[in-house]
Order: structure tokens, then sequence, then C-alpha cells
């Protein structure tokens, strides 16, 4: 098959009533990529998948799906599962003792005592 990013053009002329296997043999483009199955590829008009016996109308733009190199749901699974331990690793750098909140501070002068409000905790600290 072509690599990914090339296409096959071909504009052949063709009865009415012609078949998307009939049109696709008619075309050559067999000839040329010989790698395409037309027992196990899969085949479209338009984006839609469609039956190898359907008849083409004027127009129509036949489409030959290469093979899934990967099956999705194994790939989304394998993503989520990835997603799954990163978590985990982010939870596990989150239980540190450290405390994330506002602080507001104001100093006592007569005593040389700092205290710190913040997230609904107070404490004293010693300047």
């Amino acid at each position: 098959m072509p690599c990914p990013t090339e296409q096959t053009l071909l504009r052949p002329q063709l009865p009415a009533g012609t078949t998307v296997v009939e049109a696709i043999q008619a075309s050559g483009v067999l000839d040329k990529h010989p790698e395409i199955d037309l027992a196990t590829n899969k085949f479209g008009i338009f984006g839609k998948l469609t039956k190898p016996d359907t008849v083409l109308r004027d127009k129509d733009r036949i489409e030959i799906y290469r093979p899934l190199i990967a099956d999705p749901k194994e790939v989304r699974r394998k993503r989520a599962e990835e997603g799954k331990v990163l978590k985990k690793a982010a939870a596990k750098h989150d239980r540190n003792p450290m405390l994330d909140y506002d602080l507001h501070c104001h100093s006592n002068i007569s005593d040389g005592t700092l205290t710190r409000r913040g997230g609904g905790t107070r404490c004293r600290a010693r300047c």
C-alpha cells in the first residue's frame, strides 16, 4: 500500500451499475499496489464504510482503507493505565508534609512574635 501520506487518484470511466470491487479491478490500482487484498481490505465511499458489492453512483469516490497497525481499544487502555500510574505518582508526591495555603502575617512588636493565619490554621512563630 502507499505510505499514509500518499494517495493514488484514478478517474476511470465506468458503465452504470458498476460495483465497488469491479471499479477497483477496472482501475488498475491492484497492479500498482499488489498488497491490496480485496478479501481483507475495507472500502468506503466518501468516508463511509461500504460493502464491496455496492453499486456506484456518478462521481462517487471509492476509498480503500489500510489495515490498522494498532487496535484503538488497546491503545486507549494502555494510555489509561499510564494515566493511573502518573496519578498514583502525583498522589504519592502530594502526601508530603508541606501545606499549601495563603499566609497572612501580623507582627506583634511588643513580644517579638509573628502570628500566621491561613487556611483556618493559626500558629505562632518566634521571629
